[in-house]
């Protein structure tokens, strides 16, 4: 595909020619003026650096409605030379475009849909909610993915055909079973409703344009009307970001076209197109043809190549509409995609007061703010009654403007009762206070996502956040067979279908090959761009290790077969990795959390959650527990699974480290399935589930269904999973495959953006809960896993001496080393240290040039690592097992260093404290990392029950190496210090 060639050629104030992706200016603004004496003028100064100095855009037309204020980034499209002119217009006359906020990217289809109420589509785009299926939706999906199917392979002939048909279904057999489709009913319809597309690729597809390849056009007549040829299917379903525009999409599928048209002989080229699917009735309404408009200019940006027609099929009649791009047309969804950037740039510009932070510094009340976080709504009975985000758009405006803030017609005001009259005041305020802390979060995801496309490679490698000038070593279809367990963390069906093994550029113009000088992760969400030429965001996926000189990931599409790769087919393609965000998760979250406050959500709940009622207990229902409770559990535990037998609302369990949660939970469940419960089990983590259910399966097992992806999953639990390979035939097996498990196992979401935090969503259910009802607390106090000093601890930092020894062989554990004459020649300290006597050692490094290393963001300590080295070295030699031995680290820089420095252990794990929930070791080693001259210690050692986890993760020996003077100006630590001290337990170097 040929790059773009500009169409000017000289430089104009002006701004006519399309298309607009010949170039764009990136600036920002300084002033904004109003002038409506002569005529109707915005002038906007702004600043930016492809040019010095100021310069003036004078708006005009519709564009005087544009939403900017001093601050804004902007986009400004077409041939300007800010070099030449001070002053340029941008108006219907003059042409250009004005992209406002760019790197807010607004999905197409939104943009497309905003027009009429732009507050249905931000709704749209902050709630992720599961709508109610149909059979005509399914049949739709079906035929929408077997058309693509086709495209991509071209291949029409009726075998195929058969063969798709026949994967699809079976694929689509949750949601057939979901409306009772049988399988077979499904087929013939599908069969059905595709047996003209082998006619619609007669016609359409080839080389060159057949005689009757006409496209539709009701305006045009038969002498005028376009032929097409598609001469090639490139991809579907291509994700593609455009930060020039503002704009994001999904294409069904991307074709490569000849266009043969009579009006104008001669300028046939084969080009980039946009084909939309649309398996509804033939409409070719506005909204789908603004829609493709908008592709056009995606696949502008993808493709480097000029793209004005886009192409919108209707599988119902076989119909072919061209879209033509239209400047006024443009130009009106361009406007519409801004009031909606303008919406959302509001919710991600909130400071940790709940307040907006304009780019102008202006301050805003509470009341102006919560108003503009929504666009207003449009109030039109017809429109608001069918419209079916309609439920939470009057839950937002009942929270944010209170009872009094009614609609004015009288109908609007009874739909408007209906769906908001059940809640009060403080429900309406605990829902707008929660609502907002969600939006923290998304704020912080927003600020990373959009360094991905404003930072070279290089600079967002220095902060941490990319690996730059990457290279493909190996490719593979599907996961690697080799995969530990440790590093599986993708889905094959979902965004696992290829993986790759990459290095470092050799030819690359940084002399760093090191992969471990950033904060990528295993199990990290990536995308991958290509450098050479230059493609924002060809795939996603997740990592799946990463080493001193490679990086494996898996993707969700192939990366070695691009079109653009053509330009250059003897060069190997250069890559860069960005770290991503999944932010789509947080309208998981929203939506989650709307459902509570609709008129048709569980009340009772509600009551309990928001109003803290307290919940109620039957003994009657416990009173035949203790007849099937397990003798080997104790007190505490027997008691844990009464109050929860007896609950009729919830129960709370206080489970301190090592006293047996894990199985208590396992026989609560065991005995909710005797009484013929239905369970759902929920963790932050996969291997939190997965514990537990291994627990179960120990014993006389409940039938399970496990739910997430199957490469986080334990090997031996996948049995209880859905696996894509094995796709259910029929709705019976459906039916005993969701239906009949007692036990449905999954993980949920966590929040970690500081602000939200701060706010209150570091206050848990459990915790809010709790300390409104602390009768409804079972409390496990007896712990089987730590010895009585290493218990201290956390009963010093945490539990007030509640935590007690489940018995004296556990409180009186040591360290066995089998063969301790083999640290007769280890240096005295590590012999001093790993003394079977000493149970819990701090190691104090302040006498040592030990200081920490900063990189940016990322922290890590090479003299630390070098000590744990030494003294992990010590165990090994004296035949202390791998598999008993854990590096703990608050940093993720630091694991990266001591998994190198320890790649030829690999039974030792190294672990994050978050990451290090259910790793109990014989012994454990925490490095602290922080020792800098300013008494620094960083918010992760002030974090107690960070702390906490690390601490207890130690069965027989805990040591904790760090600098004294650096760590203790965290409170925490000095606490824990002040009581080591005290002990003795301070070992100084």
């Amino acid at each position: 595909v040929a790059p773009i060639t500009s169409e000017a050629d000289t430089p104009v104030e002006q701004a006519k020619a399309l298309p607009y992706s010949e170039q764009y200016t990136r600036c920002t603004i300084e002033s904004v003026t109003d002038d409506f004496e002569s005529r109707p003028e915005r002038k906007l100064t702004i600043s930016g650096d492809k040019f010095d100095g100021i310069r003036t855009l004078v708006l005009e037309d519709d564009w005087i409605e544009l939403p900017a204020v001093v601050g804004d980034t902007i986009n400004v499209l077409g041939s300007y030379d800010f070099d030449l002119c001070d002053e340029m217009r941008v108006s219907r006359k003059h042409g250009g475009l004005i992209i406002l906020h760019p790197d807010i990217l607004v999905s197409s289809t939104k943009a497309a849909d905003s027009s009429h109420c732009t507050r249905k589509a931000v709704l749209q785009e902050l709630i992720r909610t599961v709508g109610d299926t149909t059979p005509s939706l399914i049949y739709g999906n079906m035929l929408h993915s077997l058309m693509q199917a086709c495209m991509l392979e071209n291949r029409w002939d009726d075998a195929f055909r058969q063969d798709k048909i026949a994967e699809i279904v079976k694929q689509s057999g949750g949601q057939l079973f979901a409306v009772n489709l049988e399988f077979e009913k499904a087929r013939e319809e599908l069969d059905e409703r595709s047996k003209d597309l082998e006619a619609f690729a007669d016609r359409y597809v080839g080389e060159e344009p057949k005689f009757d390849a006409f496209l539709s056009d009701p305006q045009a007549k038969d002498a005028d009307r376009c032929r097409l040829a598609i001469t090639k299917s490139v991809a579907e379903e291509e994700d593609v970001w455009s930060p020039r525009t503002g704009l994001k999409g999904k294409i069904d599928v991307t074709t490569l076209t000849r266009l043969a048209d009579p009006r104008q002989p001669g300028t046939e080229r084969t080009t980039p197109t946009p084909f939309e699917i649309k398996t509804g009735r033939t409409n070719a309404g506005m909204e789908h043809r603004a829609q493709t408009m908008l592709y056009t200019l995606l696949l502008e940006d993808r493709y480097g190549q000029s793209v004005d027609t886009g192409l919108l099929m209707y599988t119902q009649s076989n119909d072919v509409f061209a879209v033509k791009r239209g400047e006024n047309e443009l130009r009106g969804l361009i406007m519409a995609r801004n009031r909606f950037a303008s919406f959302l740039n509001s919710r991600l510009s909130l400071s940790d007061r709940g307040e907006r932070i304009e780019p102008s510094q202006a301050v805003s009340t509470t009341s102006d703010v919560d108003r503009a976080l929504l666009p207003p709504p449009v109030d039109e009975i017809r429109a608001c009654k069918r419209c079916y985000v309609g439920n939470a758009c009057r839950v937002f405006r009942r929270s944010a403007g209170g009872a009094e803030d009614v609609p004015a017609d009288e109908e609007l005001r009874a739909l408007y009762d209906s769906a908001t009259g059940h809640l009060t005041d403080e429900e309406a305020s605990f829902f707008a206070r929660w609502e907002r802390l969600i939006s923290f979060e998304e704020q912080e995801l927003a600020r990373f996502k959009k360094e991905i496309w404003t930072l070279q490679a290089e600079e967002r490698e220095s902060l941490g956040r990319c690996l730059a000038d990457m290279v493909i070593d190996e490719e593979q279809l599907g996961p690697t067979a080799d995969v530990s367990e440790e590093r599986k963390s993708v889905p094959v069906a979902a965004i696992h279908r290829w993986t790759y093994r990459m290095r470092r550029n050799p030819k690359a113009s940084t002399d760093v090959a090191d992969l471990l000088g950033t904060s990528i992760s295993v199990g990290d969400p990536i995308v991958v761009s290509l450098e050479i030429p230059r493609v924002l965001a060809v795939a996603r996926g997740f990592v799946q290790s990463v080493s001193l000189y490679h990086v494996e990931i898996g993707l969700d599409r192939r990366i070695t077969d691009l079109p653009q790769l053509e330009r250059n087919p003897k060069e190997s393609p250069v890559f860069r990795i960005d770290k991503d965000e999944l932010s789509a998760a947080m309208g998981r979250i929203r939506d989650n959390l709307l459902q509570l406050f609709y008129a048709d959500a569980d009340e009772r709940r509600r009551k309990l959650i928001v109003g803290l009622k307290a919940p109620q207990f039957d003994p009657k229902l416990a009173q035949d527990a203790h007849r099937v409770t397990p003798s080997h559990l104790n007190e505490d535990q027997r008691n844990a699974i009464e109050r929860v037998l007896a609950a009729q609302d919830y129960a709370l369990i206080l489970g301190m480290p090592g006293t047996g949660k894990t199985t208590t939970t396992a026989e609560i469940i065991r005995a909710l399935a005797r009484t013929g419960k239905s369970i759902l089990l929920t963790s932050y983590t996969h291997s939190a589930v997965d514990n537990i259910l291994l627990k179960l399966a120990e014993g006389n097992t409940p039938s399970i269904l496990r739910l997430g992806n199957s490469d986080k999953i334990l090997p031996s639990l996948r049995r209880f999973t859905l696996s894509p390979s094995d796709y259910a035939t029929s709705l019976e097996d459906i039916e005993a495959r969701l239906m009949k498990p007692q036990i449905v196992a999954t993980t949920c979401l966590g929040i970690n953006e500081s602000a939200a935090l701060g706010g209150g969503l570091d206050i848990s259910l459990f915790k809010r809960l709790s300390e409104a009802h602390p009768d409804a607390v079972v409390n496990l106090s007896c712990q089987y896993r730590m010895n009585s000093d290493i218990m201290s601890l956390s009963n010093k930092l945490v539990y007030s001496d509640r935590l007690k020894v489940g018995s004296e062989a556990v409180g009186t554990q040591q360290l066995a080393l089998p063969d301790p004459d083999a640290l007769r020649d280890a240096p005295l300290w590590v012999q001093e240290i790993l003394d079977p006597k000493r149970s819990v050692v701090f190691v104090d490094t302040d006498a040592l040039p030990a200081r920490e290393r900063r990189d940016q963001s990322l922290i890590d300590n090479a003299s630390e690592t070098a000590l744990v080295k030494e003294l992990v070295a010590g165990l090994v030699n004296a035949r202390v097992a791998e598999e008993d031995i854990a590096v703990i680290t608050p940093y993720r820089q630091q694991v990266k260093l001591v998994v190198h420095e320890l790649s030829g252990l690999s039974g030792v794990e190294v672990l994050t404290a978050d990451r290090s929930q259910g790793r109990d070791k014989e012994c454990i080693i925490i490095s602290l990392v922080r020792s800098n001259s300013t008494k620094n210690a960083g918010d992760l050692l002030k974090d107690r029950r960070r702390i906490n986890v690390c601490l207890t993760r130690a069965k027989s020996k805990l040591i904790i190496v760090g600098s004294h003077s650096t760590v203790a100006s965290a409170p925490v630590m000095q606490e824990l210090l002040d009581f080591m001290r005290d002990r003795d337990w301070i070992y100084q170097l």
